[in-house]
């Protein structure tokens, strides 16, 4: 039997190969097979899965899980799979669906956003990447989406050891307008959202780059917005100040900043001169449009 019936979904063995001849037993499996359809992951697989792509809560879980091999050559079976070797390789293509996020990872991303994700958060995983190579697993266009519309959470690429806490080297790409502590408006001054990235260990991941993330974040929407400003952009409606607040966390006593354990860590109430001195300009601009828009006095 090659197809099996798993957790009220299948998986597909059809020509797959062991090696049992070398010290360590191998797989390896046809190219572009579907591998696992609909299998319910339990909190067993949960933890496994983890190993690669640290965002699952292993104590409660029932997500739809969708796995397409696109590459499995000589890979090494059991406890020698997290290990380092010189040879397998493993290139899969992994969904799922009413995934519920959880762990250190996690949690210290949505320390960073502000606390979007909830207590009964349940989300998807978009179709993602992951090759597995000498004990360490590359993700590749990683996006945990919630709601009927997929709306997109986070991005995260990178690296991830196998071995049960293994090292991190992630960067997550984040929604500029789901950040509260940068207020309403960043949207228009940050489009591309802001990359935070992830070191240490799964098991205590380190988020020590927040600080110069907004730092980074704020000067770029002050840029994109003097640009506007002094342009007069359409997009551009002022309120440049107020914005300078947010991104600068004036009057924000209630938000957090990860702290390199991913601990939550007040926030700092910083002034907001820059604020009015891109107010300032765009008064300028308007003053000297309307200058020159008035007649000119009449000589007696």
């Amino acid at each position: 039997v090659t197809t099996m019936l798993v957790n009220g979904g299948t998986v597909d063995l059809t020509n797959s190969v062991i090696d049992l001849t070398a010290p360590t037993m191998t797989l390896s499996m046809p190219s572009n097979k579907m591998l696992a359809h609909n299998v319910a992951l339990n909190p067993v697989l949960a933890k496994r899965l983890n190993k690669a792509l640290p965002v699952f809560d292993e104590s409660e879980q029932s997500a739809l899980t969708d796995i397409k091999i696109v590459k499995c050559d000589q890979y090494p079976m059991g406890a020698a799979w997290t290990k380092a070797s010189k040879t397998g390789y493993a290139e899969v293509v992994i969904s799922l669906s009413n995934v519920k996020p959880g762990g250190p990872v996690i949690g210290g991303i949505d320390q960073f956003v502000g606390g979007i994700l909830g207590g009964n958060a349940s989300a998807s995983v978009l179709p993602t990447t992951i090759i597995l190579s000498n004990g360490t697993a590359q993700i590749k266009g990683f996006v945990l989406a919630v709601g009927d519309n997929r709306h997109a959470i986070f991005q995260m690429n990178g690296t991830v050891g196998l071995a049960d806490n293994g090292p991190l080297n992630l960067t997550a790409n984040v929604p500029a307008d789901l950040i509260k502590r940068l207020g309403k408006d960043v949207v228009t001054y940050l489009p591309n959202g802001i990359d935070l990235p992830i070191g240490g260990t799964k098991e205590k991941p380190e988020f020590a780059g927040a600080d110069k993330v907004i730092a980074s974040a704020a000067k770029e929407a002050l840029t994109n917005a003097a640009k506007n400003a002094l342009t007069g952009s359409k997009g551009d409606k002022g309120g440049l100040g107020g914005l300078l607040g947010n991104v600068l966390g004036q009057d924000q006593s209630g938000d957090t900043t990860p702290s390199d354990s991913g601990n939550a860590q007040p926030a700092q109430s910083k002034p907001d001169s820059l604020g009015g001195l891109l107010d300032s300009l765009a008064n300028k601009k308007k003053d000297k449009k309307a200058a020159t828009s008035q007649p000119a006095k009449k000589k007696r």
